[in-house]
């Protein structure tokens, strides 16, 4: 199987330093957030704290493991390709129900991008752990 570039071991740690900075600051910031003035500036700044979470949760997914073999890429691949579906069926449901309500729609926001690369990564560290304690047994 080709090899995939994939990116250092050590990005692993950027992107859990980028995802947890991101999540304090806008946990301890919420209520000069909230005040800052206008709503337009308060959305963007949210919009900005979940894009650097997400570029975080991107580099988590996409970063070498100590012990790749193909086995992982296949997971890793396996993964994406969920989480590709799972976008496909959010925007179709999306787009039925603001049809429905005649809603204005949001379109492609950061917060769906959360969701899905969030679901990636909890699945692909599910089967990584999964497959790991079926070596051991074995």
């Amino acid at each position: 199987m080709k090899k995939q570039p994939l990116l250092p071991n050590y990005f692993k740690w950027i992107a859990l330093i980028l995802i947890i900075v991101n999540f304090l600051c806008f946990f301890a910031f919420r209520d000069s957030i909230i005040t800052i003035g206008s709503e337009a500036k308060t959305i963007a700044i949210k919009e900005i704290i979940i894009s650097i979470v997400n570029i975080g949760l991107l580099m988590l997914l996409f970063t070498k493991r100590s012990y790749d073999d193909e086995m992982l890429m296949f997971i890793r691949l396996v993964t994406i390709c969920g989480g590709v579906f799972m976008i496909v069926i959010y925007v179709m449901v999306l787009s039925i129900i603001n049809y429905i309500d005649n809603m204005v729609s949001n379109g492609f926001n950061s917060w769906m991008l959360f969701t899905m690369l969030l679901f990636v990564n909890s699945m692909f560290e599910w089967q990584c752990r999964r497959l790991k304690k079926q070596l051991n047994e074995e």
